[in-house]
């Protein structure tokens, strides 16, 4: 009987072609940053918590301001609810992000639509009357009171990495002061009799400056609204109204001042994908539009709530 056999040349060369490994599939670790940056920054915001989980690489970029400029640049930047919850003796407040899941399905009433993410725990010993107010992507925690007494303290949360740092202190020390932003530059007003009753801090030097006073009258009072137009700013106060010129730097008394503002405001809303937060002194609503049915969150008062474009 013949029996062919192989040569031993043909065994090796089989063997090599098939220990040989696949091919690997393609990743974005290949591409350079400012593409993998492009496509991140074309994707809902809302991904954003599951890619950081990726890899650290993918965190860095998702909270790098290179991402956040490219999705300026392309106007696809959303609205994001912050908001500040502290317990009946608002001695552990918390601040959350709002997160809206972008993959819900309204048939499966066990999916989650909407969810609050805490943030990095920071405890604002100020609360429940710390003034605040959002300038970019940035909140600004300004003053107190602190323990009961005036603070010239400022704070900063960074709304992209969700970090917290510390800003330039105010000339004085304030206690329920009333904030307005124009042009990059936060105003603040009251919360002081003495001087300087009104300062004005440039977000982009990060400096302090002190703003001429108003009359003795304006300072006795107690404001209940502020508002910017034009660039000038209107300060409501028990007792009549003034406006403060940006340009000028001077002031503006008297009841010819044709701004009307509301002397009551006890609840203020904020409508975003057909969700309606309202927030009153003493409790916290959540009411949609779709359904027309609205939730008390029991057990905890909204203290601060902003909204960041980014």
């Amino acid at each position: 009987m013949n029996l062919q056999v192989e040569p031993p040349e043909k065994k090796r060369k089989r063997k090599t072609k098939n220990s040989s490994p696949p091919p690997s599939p393609p990743s974005f670790s290949l591409l350079p940053d400012e593409i993998t940056v492009d496509c991140l920054a074309r994707i809902s915001r809302s991904y954003y918590p599951t890619l950081s989980t990726v890899s650290k690489g993918f965190r860095s970029l998702l909270s790098s301001s290179e991402l956040y400029a490219a999705r300026s640049h392309l106007g696809n930047t959303e609205k994001c609810v912050y908001i500040c919850l502290s317990d009946p003796s608002h001695q552990h407040p918390q601040w959350f992000r709002l997160w809206t899941n972008p993959n819900r399905n309204k048939k499966k009433k066990k999916t989650i639509g909407r969810l609050l993410v805490p943030l990095p725990n920071y405890t604002l010993p100020s609360l429940p009357s710390l003034t605040t107010v959002a300038v970019g992507s940035e909140i600004y925690a300004i003053g107190g009171p602190v323990n009961r007494a005036p603070s010239s303290a400022v704070r900063v949360l960074d709304c992209l990495s969700h970090t917290w740092r510390d800003a330039p202190s105010m000339n004085v020390a304030r206690s329920y002061a009333w904030t307005c932003v124009y042009d990059g530059k936060i105003y603040v007003f009251g919360g002081e009799e003495d001087e300087p009753w009104a300062e004005v801090f440039d977000t982009k030097t990060q400096v302090w400056k002190r703003l001429p006073n108003p009359s003795k009258e304006v300072r006795k009072f107690s404001i209940y609204k502020i508002k910017e137009v034009e660039g000038k700013i209107y300060v409501g106060y028990f007792g009549g109204r003034t406006a403060y010129y940006t340009k000028q730097g001077e002031w503006e008394y008297g009841e010819g001042l044709a701004l009307k503002i509301p002397r009551s405001e006890f609840a203020r809303t904020h409508l975003l994908r057909r969700i309606t937060f309202l927030f009153c002194a003493d409790e916290c609503l959540w009411y949609e539009v779709e359904s027309g049915a609205g939730t008390k969150v029991k057990g905890l008062f909204c203290v601060i709530k902003l909204v960041i474009e980014s």
